[in-house]
């Protein structure tokens, strides 16, 4: 990848995101969990710190050999997509913790018949 001036500044805006998703994930680690929910398994949360830091790795091999190439540009894509379906599976399971919780918030809560007035 030899790039364009403007794409140097594409490129800049994109470590720049980057960057700003892993604070906005360390401070969502740091968040105390609600006690309205029960905590969910996130086994992909592993597999997507692998598939970052592979993606890292071949980006790290560019800056050295000072050119991406094809091949390493497409192993980037397959890591990202990788990450993209694992985040889906943890999506998926979260939007099934949110049903479970709704339907047992619902089975929980009481409705009061209003008490008659005798006189």
């Amino acid at each position: 990848m030899i790039l364009k001036h403007k794409q140097v500044r594409d490129l800049e805006k994109l470590s720049a995101a980057v960057r700003e998703f892993g604070v906005a994930v360390r401070k969502l680690a740091a968040v105390s969990p609600r006690t309205d929910r029960m905590p969910v398994d996130h086994p992909e949360l592993q597999q997507l710190a692998r598939e970052f830091l592979g993606a890292a790795e071949i980006v790290k091999k560019a800056v050295a050999a000072k050119i991406l190439t094809a091949d390493q540009y497409s192993r980037v894509a397959r890591h990202l997509e990788v990450i993209a379906e694992a985040m889906e599976r943890g999506a998926t399971r979260e939007a099934a913790a949110e049903k479970r919780a709704t339907a047992v918030a619902g089975t929980r809560t009481a409705v009061r018949k209003p008490r008659r007035r005798r006189g």
